[in-house]
C-alpha cells in the first residue's frame, strides 16, 4: 500500500516534469503591440505621404565619418529608395553620425537589418536601426532573453519566502517548484496571444498564485471562534440536554467508520477548497480586460496554469516530499479598521505627481540596438549637430485643409500668425513652413490635368458599368439556353445530354457572380470623391481602383474557363438526326453566339484592365472634381493642403512633447478663430502625436473602463458566493482602493510610469485583490509568496516591466496590511477554509 501511495504522486510529477521542461526550453516570440489610427489623421497624412513614426538608420563612427562612409550611406539610401520608397538622409556633410529616415513596419525591421548587414560596410562603421517599429520588434525579441531570468527570480523568491517563513527546506522546494512550473507554462501560453508586457505580467501572476496556493496547502488554518456563553448550572451533567444522544453521552457506542484517504487525495481536496473560490473571483475580475482582449486572455491563461499546478503538481509534491503542518489558528484583526483604510489613501497623494509616458525606450533594455541608436541620436543633437536633433527627425506635422487658403494674402497672413503663436509655446523649438501641396501642371509626358483625370475616371466607370450589364445579359441568355435544352424531349443516345444543360446552368451562375463583383468594384469609382476629398490621392490610396483591376483579372480568367468548358461540353454532345432537329439547331446557334459574346467580353475586360494599368502609371496625384463647377462643391481642386512642421524642444517621446501634442489642435483652432482659416480642417500627425494617442488610449480607453468593469464583476460574483450585498460592495471598494494605493506607492519610487503598464496593473491588481479578500484573512507568508515574485521583473532592467512588478507588489501589500483588515470578509464562527 505505501508503494502504491508513492506511485500516484510520482505519476503526476512524471506528467508535469516534461511539460515544465518543454515550457522552459520553448520560448516563442510574442506579437508586437498594435494601435489603431484615427481615420482623419490617416487620410490627411496619406495626402502628404508622411509616416507617423519613421524608422531611422543610424550610421556612426567615433571621430567622424569618412568619405567611404558617406559613399556607403548614399548607396544604402538609393537601394532603400528603390526597395522601400521615399527616404531622407540627414547629417552626412560632417560629424560622426548620419541618419536615413524611411517608413517601415515592425515586420520589416529584421529584413531591413539583414539587408544592411549583407552590404559590405566600411570597417568600424556602426549601423543601428531605431524608431518606434524597431523598439517594438526589439521588445518581442528581448522578452525571450529576459524570460529565463524572470522565471529563475520568481522561483527562487517564492522558495526563499517559504524558507524564511519557517516552513522548512522541503516545503520551500515545493513552493518554489510550483511557482516556477506555473510561471513557465503561463509564459509560453501567453506569448502566443499577447505582446511582451501582458506576457510578463501573466508570468509573475501565475507564479505568485501557484506559490501562494502552495503555501496555503502547507499551512492549513482555521479561524478562531468566539467563546461560547457559559450557563450557570449546578453540575456539569445537567449542562447536556436530556435528549442528547451524541457519542459523548454513550461511551460504549462503536466509533463511526472512517474512509482512509491518501496524502495525495487529502492535499488535492485541500487545494480545491483553497483555490477554486479565489480563482473564480479573479477570473471574474479579468473581464475588465474586455477593452484589451489580448492582455485579458494572457492573464486568464496564466490563471489556468496556476490552478492546474495547484490542483495536481503541488499536491503530488507535498505527498511525496513532506506533509502539511497542523492547522493554525488565524484570528481576525479588525481593530482600528477605518484608520487602516485611511492609511491606504496616503500613497494616493503621490498620484498627483505621477507622469504617464509611452516612450518606446521604456519597453526594451538599454543595451539593445534600437536603444543604442536612439541614444546616439540624442547625443548628436546635444553636441550641436542641428540637422540631427531628435526632434527634427521625429517632428510633429500640423495639416490644414481649406479652399484657397494659400491663394489669398489674408490666408497667408493667418498662417504666419499661427506659426508665430506655435513657436512661442514652450514645448515647441521652432516651426517650419507653411508648405503647400501644389498641383503638378499638365505636361507632354503623359501627365493628366484634373479635368482630364476626372474624364478618365468617368470613362473607366462607364466601361465597367457597361461590361457588368453585358455580363448580366449573357448570364440570362445562357440560362435561357439551358432551359430550352431541358424542355426538349430528347434521348441520350442521339441528342445533347443533360450534362451540357448542367454546364450551361453552372456557367450562368458563375457569370452572374462575376457581374456582381464587377458591379461592386465599379460602384467604388463613383464614391471616390466622397471618400477621398484631399488633394493628390494616389492610385494605391483609392480602394475602388485597387479592387477593380483584381476583379477584372478574375473575370477574364473566369470567362476563359467558362468558354473552354462550354466548348468541351458541346463537342462531346453533338446532336444527330432527330425530328426536333430544327429546335436543336436553334439552341446550337444560340450557344455559338453566346460563346462568341463571351470571347468579346473577355477581350473588353482585358482592355479595361490595360486602361487601368495605364492610368496608374501616369497618375500624377491631382485632385478629383470639376475645374470650373457651376455650384460650390466640397471636393474642388481649389482645396489646398498646408503643412506646418513643428520641432519639439526636447525628446519627441518625452512627457512635455506628449502633453503638447494633446492640446496642439485645440491651440491651433483657438489661434485661427476669427481669421480666414477659422473653418479649416485640422489634423496632427507625427511621432509625439502617435505616442500621445497611445497614452490617452491606455488611460482613458483601457484603465478607466477596465477598472469599472472589473470592480462590478468582482462585486457581483462576491455577492453571489456570499449572498450578502454589503460585504460584496465593501470588497469591491477595497479592491479599487488597493489599485490607488499600489499606483501611489509605486509612483513614490518611479515618478514616470509607462501608461500601458499602469492600465495592465490597474485591472489585474483589482482582480487579484478581489479574489484574495473573498477568502478572508490570510497569513503574511502566503501574501509574500504572491507579492514578491513580481519584483523579479526588475531583473530585466526594463522600465515598463519594473513599473509593472513594483506597482503590483505595492498594491498587494497595501491590500493585505491595510485594506483587507478594514474592508475584507471576516470569518464566521466555526468556519473553516
Amino acid at each position: 500500500m505505501p508503494t502504491r501511495r508513492r506511485r500516484r504522486p510520482l505519476a503526476l510529477i512524471a506528467l508535469w516534469l516534461p511539460l515544465t521542461l518543454l515550457a522552459i526550453l520553448y520560448s516563442p516570440r510574442p506579437p508586437a503591440p498594435t494601435w489603431p489610427q484615427g481615420p482623419a489623421e490617416s487620410s490627411l497624412r496619406r495626402a502628404f505621404d508622411l509616416p507617423a513614426e519613421p524608422t531611422l538608420l543610424v550610421f556612426h563612427r567615433p571621430g567622424g565619418l569618412t568619405p567611404a562612409d558617406r559613399a556607403y550611406v548614399d548607396g544604402s539610401g538609393r537601394a532603400l529608395q528603390a526597395a522601400e520608397g521615399i527616404v531622407q538622409i540627414y547629417g552626412c556633410d560632417a560629424g560622426e553620425t548620419c541618419v536615413i529616415s524611411l517608413a517601415t513596419g515592425v515586420a520589416d525591421v529584421p529584413n531591413l537589418r539583414a539587408t544592411i548587414q549583407e552590404k559590405d560596410a566600411p570597417d568600424a562603421l556602426e549601423v543601428y536601426v531605431t524608431g518606434a517599429a524597431a523598439f517594438a520588434y526589439d521588445a518581442t525579441v528581448f522578452w525571450r532573453r529576459a524570460r529565463y531570468f524572470i522565471l529563475v527570480g520568481a522561483t527562487v523568491t517564492a522558495g526563499l519566502v517559504a524558507l524564511f517563513g519557517k516552513l522548512g527546506p522541503r516545503r520551500a522546494i515545493v513552493v518554489g517548484v510550483s511557482a516556477g512550473s506555473a510561471g513557465a507554462v503561463a509564459s509560453v501560453l501567453a506569448a502566443l496571444v499577447a505582446p511582451p508586457s501582458p506576457v510578463a505580467l501573466s508570468t509573475v501572476v501565475s507564479a505568485g498564485l501557484a506559490g501562494a496556493w502552495a503555501v496555503r496547502l502547507l499551512t492549513p488554518r482555521r479561524f478562531a471562534s468566539p467563546p461560547a456563553p457559559t450557563a450557570r448550572l449546578s453540575s456539569p451533567k445537567s449542562a447536556r440536554p436530556p435528549h442528547d444522544t451524541s457519542p459523548r453521552s454513550s461511551p460504549s457506542a462503536p466509533p463511526m467508520p472512517r474512509r482512509k484517504i491518501t496524502p495525495l487525495q487529502r492535499a488535492i481536496i485541500q487545494a480545491g477548497e483553497g483555490t477554486l473560490l479565489q480563482a473564480l473571483i479573479i477570473a471574474a475580475g479579468l473581464t475588465g480586460f474586455l477593452f484589451d482582449y489580448q492582455a485579458g486572455l494572457a492573464l486568464l491563461l496564466g490563471l489556468v496554469a496556476a490552478v492546474a499546478v495547484s490542483l495536481s503538481e503541488t499536491p503530488a509534491l507535498i505527498a511525496l516530499l513532506t506533509r502539511p503542518r497542523r492547522p493554525r489558528i488565524i484570528r481576525s484583526k479588525a481593530r482600528r479598521k477605518w484608520l487602516r483604510a485611511a492609511l491606504a489613501l496616503i500613497p494616493a497623494v503621490s498620484l498627483l505627481w505621477l507622469t504617464p509616458t509611452t516612450h518606446p525606450a521604456n519597453t526594451v533594455s538599454h543595451k539593445l540596438e534600437a536603444a543604442t541608436g536612439y541614444k546616439l541620436l540624442t547625443a548628436a543633437g546635444e553636441v550641436g549637430e542641428e540637422e540631427l536633433e531628435i526632434g527634427r527627425l521625429l517632428p510633429l506635422h500640423l495639416l490644414l485643409q481649406l479652399p484657397g487658403v494659400a491663394r489669398s494674402e489674408a490666408g497667408l497672413a493667418a498662417l504666419r500668425n499661427l506659426g508665430a503663436d506655435l513657436s512661442a509655446r514652450p514645448a515647441i523649438a521652432t516651426v517650419e513652413g507653411p508648405a503647400a501641396l501644389q498641383l503638378p501642371p499638365a505636361t507632354d509626358e503623359g501627365r493628366l490635368n484634373p479635368a482630364e483625370q476626372t474624364a478618365l475616371l468617368a470613362r473607366l466607370g462607364q466601361m465597367a458599368a457597361e461590361l457588368e450589364v453585358r455580363l448580366g445579359t449573357q448570364a440570362s441568355a445562357l440560362s435561357l439556353v439551358a432551359t430550352d435544352l431541358e424542355s426538349l424531349d430528347l434521348t441520350a443516345s442521339d441528342t445533347l445530354t443533360t450534362s451540357l444543360a448542367e454546364a450551361l446552368s453552372e456557367a450562368s451562375g458563375r457569370l452572374a457572380g462575376v457581374s456582381k463583383e464587377l458591379a461592386d468594384a465599379g460602384d467604388g469609382l463613383i464614391r471616390v470623391p466622397t471618400e477621398f476629398p484631399e488633394l493628390a490621392p494616389r492610385m494605391s490610396d483609392v480602394p475602388a481602383l485597387q479592387a477593380l483591376p483584381t476583379t477584372l483579372d478574375a473575370a477574364i480568367a473566369d470567362l476563359d474557363e467558362i468558354t473552354t468548358d462550354l466548348r468541351r461540353a458541346a463537342a462531346q454532345d453533338t446532336p444527330s438526326a432527330n425530328p426536333q432537329g430544327d429546335l436543336l439547331a436553334a439552341v446550337q446557334a444560340d450557344l455559338d453566339h453566346s460563346l462568341a459574346v463571351l470571347e468579346i467580353l473577355a477581350t473588353d475586360a482585358a482592355r479595361l484592365r490595360a486602361e487601368l494599368a495605364a492610368t496608374e502609371a501616369m497618375w500624377a496625384g491631382a485632385a478629383l472634381g470639376d475645374a470650373a463647377p457651376s455650384a460650390p462643391n466640397p471636393y474642388l481642386v481649389s482645396h489646398d493642403l498646408i503643412r506646418l512642421t513643428l520641432i519639439p524642444a526636447g525628446d519627441p517621446y518625452g512627457a512635455a512633447a506628449l502633453d503638447e501634442a494633446q492640446v496642439l489642435v485645440q491651440a491651433a483652432e483657438s489661434g485661427l478663430a476669427g481669421s480666414p482659416l477659422a473653418d479649416s480642417e485640422l489634423a496632427l500627425t507625427g511621432a509625439p502625436a502617435a505616442a500621445a494617442t497611445r497614452r490617452s488610449q491606455a488611460i482613458q480607453s483601457l484603465l478607466a473602463p477596465g477598472v469599472a468593469v472589473a470592480a462590478l464583476a468582482v462585486a457581483l460574483f462576491a455577492w453571489g458566493t456570499s449572498s450578502q450585498a454589503g460585504p460584496a460592495l465593501r470588497l469591491a471598494a477595497g479592491a479599487t482602493l488597493s489599485v490607488v494605493a499600489g499606483m501611489g506607492a509605486a509612483s513614490v519610487v518611479l515618478w514616470q510610469m509607462d501608461a500601458n503598464a499602469i492600465a495592465l496593473v490597474g485591472v489585474a491588481l483589482l482582480a487579484l485583490v478581489g479574489g484574495r479578500m473573498t477568502a478572508g484573512p490570510v497569513p503574511t507568508v502566503e501574501t509574500l509568496a504572491l507579492t514578491l515574485p513580481s519584483l523579479s521583473l526588475a531583473l530585466a532592467s526594463v522600465a515598463a516591466l519594473t513599473a509593472i512588478g513594483l506597482a503590483l507588489s505595492m498594491g498587494l501589500l497595501a491590500a493585505h496590511f491595510l485594506i483587507a483588515p478594514a474592508l475584507g470578509y471576516q470569518p464566521q464562527p466555526n468556519a473553516r477554509e
